[in-house]
């Protein structure tokens, strides 16, 4: 079973409570300021348990990158506002949305465990 999750987000000073979210859930967090050093995570071997993007920093190119390496159904995408056109975005790539706010209330930990259910 994977026991990391990636993290990519620039934003470095929000971070660490979306790390802690992400242990929360039971992973080790790796973070990625930018598609590149993501690429090398993900390129690493050991495939992530899901991947976080934060659309409000790395915005809806991003989400496409990282679609294009990894399932879509492992992907979080944190919207700004949680129902605006990046979420729709998002929605409509087959990533699971959820507002940033929300997920530093403590519900990305929820989230992951759900989308992370059952993997092997």
């Amino acid at each position: 079973m994977p026991s990391w999750v990636l993290l990519l987000t620039p934003d470095s000073l929000g971070a660490a409570e979306l790390e802690q979210e992400i242990r929360l859930a039971g992973y080790s967090p790796r973070r990625a300021p930018d598609v590149p050093r993501a690429e090398v995570l993900l390129g690493q071997g050991d495939e992530p348990a899901a991947v976080v993007i934060d659309l409000a920093a790395a915005g809806e190119e991003t989400l496409g990158m990282i679609t294009r390496l990894t399932s879509a159904s492992r992907i979080v995408a944190l919207a700004p506002d949680g129902d605006g056109p990046l979420a729709r975005t998002a929605d409509e790539s087959g990533a699971h949305v959820l507002a940033r706010l929300d997920a530093k209330r403590g519900q990305l930990s929820a989230l992951l465990e759900r989308v992370t259910k059952g993997r092997s």
